[in-house]
């Protein structure tokens, strides 16, 4: 009796210790923010410096309301951050939020210093978040589940 109770403290505590250190370095990381003129839409680089696909859940906007649109694509590493087309909910392809993949290694700042280094190329990946509304954003929650854990980041427009 005593040796299961043990055992199953000894799993609690390594599940905890799991999760801490899980937490303390989250996997997501967010590039370039640039809102339209009207600030009811923006577009944002995401992407994942973890070692693992980030498994995105839901995106939601100021105090968690839904978006009238969400768009995510994705480019090659080469190609210019342009928002004309981020913005043009028209002619993206729309991707459902919840089946969405970030592939790892496809953080913004490294990319930037493989560009400025003249070491990137034409494999690198990199996402971009465009989300739309019909009142002015404030704030962006992205919520996601990354080795089994769930997180949010939270990004904050001023």
């Amino acid at each position: 009796m005593k040796k299961i109770i043990v055992s199953r403290l000894l799993l609690i505590i390594l599940v905890v210790i799991y999760i801490i250190l899980i937490k303390q370095k989250t996997p997501i990381e967010v590039g370039m923010i640039v809102p339209n003129d009207n600030k009811k839409g923006v577009a944002i680089e995401i992407g994942n410096k973890g070692v693992n696909n980030i498994h995105l859940k839901k995106i939601v906007i100021n105090t968690d309301e839904d978006p009238i649109k969400t768009n995510i694509q994705i480019r090659n590493g080469l190609q210019e951050f342009d928002t004309s087309d981020l913005f043009d909910f028209e002619k993206a392809k729309n991707v459902k939020i919840q089946s969405m993949e970030i592939k790892p290694n496809t953080s913004p700042k490294n990319l930037k210093m493989k560009i400025n280094n003249g070491a990137a190329s034409a494999k690198e990946k990199v996402y971009d978040l465009s989300v739309l509304n019909n009142k002015k954003i404030n704030r962006i929650t992205i919520k996601y589940r990354y080795l089994g854990v769930s997180f949010e980041q939270v990004i904050r427009l001023a």
